[in-house]
């Protein structure tokens, strides 16, 4: 196997941790809800506060690493997330454990902003659109582990049992980065470099249009992945089984999302296929709480999901040249992780005063309308670049 594939590989497994983190919260919802007096609108901002330091990080992260250079931050947002769920294993008070999930989201939010800038070095000259949806079903597919085990570890052991296991997982990640991962020889070294690559004009205007909408559509599947369990355990589920069903939704997406990305290449018409998709999975999130809860139902759901991953990730790609990478997809996630930082907790508080858990999934489908026309503000915009 090639070296830029086999780095893939180790990229998609160590991203494999922050979802897997992530959606921690969601697939033990009723539990945590018990543990610390939760309700709708209080678990969606629980959900939405791992996000939001990439308000304020995610770009001074891009200009950071190229002092520090990229592996070293990555490593240091990896100690962060450890050090982060070690602290929730121990069941603290809300507000130490609403700190502890801040310092695991600065971790992650490291992390991620810069791994997707190694899959740009890697990839920007060769399948761009499937490699980073590749790289992006790390994030299905790490919620999809979680939703499975968390809830099952949860009914074993309580709140402590599955930030422990969390916690295992991720330190395993920080040493298999740390001992593999190499840089490629046409990277730039980052390490020292001053940060002068600022996007302007159009470019800017392109790049923060991306995020608005990439936040957008992963805040609205947030909502189905993190309200999904909770909706089905109040329609006769058990925990463990509504967990199982939306890992059902996440697994599908991977296998979907990977299927956007060939046919992104393949027909060389990435708006198309973008909007098409986008479109499908807003009367997916409007149907769900309208849809008998069978197994078959949810990878229906999956099915229409993740068409539109693959058009979605490689918009900064499309816009931003080799030396904007640091600091564009450091603009790109901060706009991103503004949306997904107050978009779940407002869904959630819409489902508060709507009275049914219900609403979360209505609300989720306008948000996606939103990333519609953010796409078609996008469009203009990267044609004058």
């Amino acid at each position: 196997m090639a070296l830029h594939w086999r780095i893939l590989i180790l990229l998609f497994l160590v991203r494999c941790t922050m979802a897997f983190q992530f959606a921690t919260i969601g697939g033990i919802g009723p539990v945590l809800s018990d543990t610390y007096t939760l309700d709708i609108a209080g678990l969606g901002w629980i959900v939405g506060l791992y996000f939001l330091p990439g308000v304020v990080i995610a770009l001074p992260g891009g200009g950071i690493a190229r002092w520090f250079g990229d592996e070293r931050v990555i490593l240091f947002g990896l100690a962060l997330m450890t050090a982060g769920s070690l602290i929730m294993a121990l069941q603290p008070s809300l507000s130490v454990f609403s700190a502890a999930r801040l310092m695991a989201g600065i971790g992650g939010i490291l992390m991620n902003v810069l791994m997707s800038k190694l899959v740009l070095d890697w990839f920007a000259n060769r399948q761009i659109a499937t490699a980073m949806v590749i790289f992006i079903n790390s994030w299905p597919a790490g919620i999809g582990l979680s939703l499975v085990v968390q809830p099952w570890l949860a009914a074993q052991g309580g709140v402590a049992l599955p930030f422990a296991v969390e916690t295992g997982l991720i330190a395993t990640a920080l040493v298999a980065f740390f001992l593999f991962y190499r840089r490629p020889d046409t990277a730039p070294a980052t390490s020292g470099a001053p940060a002068r690559a600022m996007p302007q004009g159009a470019v800017l205007g392109a790049v923060l249009v991306a995020g608005f909408s990439w936040g957008a559509f992963n805040a609205s599947l947030a909502a189905l992945l993190s309200f999904g369990p909770t909706s089905l355990v109040d329609r006769g589920m058990s925990l463990e089984l509504a967990g199982l069903s939306i890992s059902i939704v996440s697994w599908t997406v991977v296998v979907t999302g990977t299927f956007g990305g060939w046919l992104t290449d393949r027909t060389g018409r990435p708006a198309m296929v973008l909007l098409t998709g986008l479109s499908l999975f807003g009367l997916a999130l409007f149907l769900f709480p309208r849809v008998p809860p069978m197994l078959i139902t949810m990878a229906l759901i999956g099915l229409l999901s993740g068409v539109p991953v693959a058009g979605l990730i490689s918009l900064p790609a499309r816009v931003l040249k080799p030396e904007q990478r640091a600091i564009g997809m450091g603009l790109f996630y901060t706009v991103y992780y503004a949306c997904f930082a107050i978009l779940p907790g407002l869904g959630g508080k819409w489902a508060e005063s709507a009275g049914t858990v219900s609403a979360a999934f209505e609300f989720a489908a306008f948000v996606i309308v939103l990333a519609i026309l953010g796409v078609f503000v996008f469009l203009p915009l990267s044609r004058r670049v």
